[in-house]
């Protein structure tokens, strides 16, 4: 199944030579492009960075939190209809559950959708005394065509870009793209974003929805080739769009849904794979999930799951690049990460049509000692993802 620059330049004047205060308040800068980006390089060189990040900033966050390993196969339809296997516990004083079970089964049918990805990052950090706060958005959207299986059970899901809308805010300064207005094309970001508008990709996944080969890569790297974008922008962006076409639909949220029956009310755990604070690497929460309910709706009967997922990092340290301009390694004083979401679940599609899911991270860095002097900057960031699916 389918897997957040920094606001360095207003939140310091950097002189000629920075000292060692000016470094520590450039390295926060870079850590929080960090915790959104993983990218925390030349934290110095004020706007041209701004723009530059901003497309890491999107691109990178449309792979929040869909990074989440699904179950080994796609389930049998063999299996629909209540559940015939554990019986519950033996007579009991309290009257039996006779609520049936359903096996919500997963699928990859053919046909074609309109998939719309949207993430909202909203961050804070605190420093001295100064908060300075950073606010993206960004939609990609396009159609993804999904083929007949071929022998053995592979299939080919195929995706064209047909929109890009960004927007970022660093304190009171705004830069924007919207492919669709002509009014809303920062020169830069459009340098950076329109090659995705009209690009194809393709993934070939197996009969368990394993990725087995992608496609469009090269194709899609000539078209940024013919644009001056810097080299650490273009291999960022290579690997972002690699992930999103080895995650297009085949893990998406999948881990989610449980491989036995449940019927409302039943809770059961899920591991998911988070990459929403990339300085802190690839990592895994358990996250609790539940079905809340089932509905009848006029394209068929939906199912509404919820999941939530909490877990602490306190003591872990992080790497800022060495490009950056001043390479260090901060240690979390504490940091809390809390997930929460809903799923719908198209019982007659066999996938999730809508997403939501909110990610908080709240925490202390401690900057090393420099000079004599060793600060704490408090980090907030807020993810909001939502991912829509629609069959044409």
């Amino acid at each position: 199944m389918p897997k957040i620059a920094p606001p360095g330049n207003s939140l310091h004047v950097t002189p000629a030579r920075p000292g060692p205060l000016e470094r520590r308040i450039c390295l926060v800068s870079g850590l929080a492009g960090g915790i959104v980006f993983g990218d925390g390089t030349d934290v110095l060189k004020g706007p041209t960075m701004l723009r530059n990040v901003a497309l890491l900033l999107g691109l990178l966050g449309l792979l929040i939190c869909c990074s989440a390993p699904g179950p080994a196969a796609a389930q049998s339809d063999a299996a629909d209809g209540p559940d015939g296997g554990n019986g519950g516990d033996s007579a009991t004083s309290a009257p039996a559950d006779t609520t049936p079970k359903i096996l919500l089964k997963i699928k990859f049918p053919p046909g074609t959708y309109q998939l719309a990805e949207e993430t909202q990052a909203d961050q804070r950090i605190t420093l001295m005394g100064q908060t300075h706060r950073m606010i993206e958005s960004m939609v990609i959207s396009g159609r993804t065509d999904i083929a007949d299986p071929i022998v053995g059970g592979d299939q080919r899901v195929a995706f064209l870009c047909q929109g890009v809308k960004q927007s970022v805010t660093v304190d009171t300064r705004t830069l924007s793209f919207d492919s669709a207005s002509a009014d809303k094309q920062d020169p830069e970001l459009s340098r950076l974003l329109r090659p995705l508008i009209g690009w194809a990709g393709a993934v070939t996944i197996d009969s368990t929805g394993d990725a087995k080969a992608i496609e469009g890569i090269d194709a899609l790297m000539a078209r940024v080739d013919q644009h001056s974008i810097p080299p650490q922008m273009r291999s960022k962006l290579q690997t972002a769009m690699e992930a999103f076409l080895r995650q297009l639909l085949t893990r998406h949220w999948t881990a989610l849904i449980p491989e036995h029956p449940v019927k409302p009310g039943d809770k059961w755990p899920c591991e998911l794979q988070f990459r929403s604070v990339p300085l802190l690497g690839p990592f895994k929460l358990t996250a609790d999930c539940a079905l809340q309910e089932l509905t009848d709706t006029p394209t068929g009967r939906m199912a509404a799951l919820s999941f939530v997922a909490r877990a602490q990092f306190n003591g872990r340290k992080a790497d800022l690049p060495a490009s950056a301009a001043a390479p260090m390694t901060v240690t979390f004083k504490t940091l809390d990460v809390q997930v929460k979401g809903t799923a719908d679940f198209d019982m007659a599609l066999g996938v999730s049509t809508h997403v939501k899911v909110v990610i908080d991270c709240r925490g202390e860095m401690v900057l090393p000692d420099v000079g004599g002097q060793e600060m704490t900057a408090s980090v907030e960031l807020t993810v909001k993802h939502n991912r829509s699916l629609r069959k044409e």
